[in-house]
């Protein structure tokens, strides 16, 4: 259904972040299914993780650490954002499935993403 909990979000975030400082290293999230409950804004990147990245602060909202500081626990795990460089592109995306046949991947991680599923 889209849905993301606190863990699959910690840990998308922590491998982004660790795998960030090993050359050719890369993760991939897969592309939203067809048919979910959920999809990502029309206008932001086709992932279920878009919110994950940084976004543009320059329509005044508030930077990270401003809104972080408001948050339970500084949100530790949960709050975190990623540098857009670390994105998968469009293309790595739609090519998931054909990569992981081709075993492309070093890893493969699988995980429940939501109640429903």
């Amino acid at each position: 259904d889209g849905w993301q909990g606190p863990v699959s979000i910690g840990l998308f975030i922590g491998l982004q972040r660790l795998l960030a400082r090993v050359p050719g290293s890369r993760v991939v999230d897969a592309p939203p299914l067809p048919g979910a409950n959920w999809t990502p804004p029309a206008d932001l990147p086709p992932t279920y993780l878009w919110y994950t990245y940084e976004q543009d602060t320059s329509s005044g909202s508030m930077d990270e650490s401003d809104s972080r500081r408001l948050m339970y626990g500084y949100g530790f795990s949960y709050a975190r954002r990623l540098p857009p460089r670390l994105m998968a592109s469009v293309e790595e995306r739609s090519s998931v499935i054909d990569d992981i046949h081709r075993h492309a991947f070093d890893a493969v991680v699988f995980v429940k993403v939501g109640p429903a599923q």
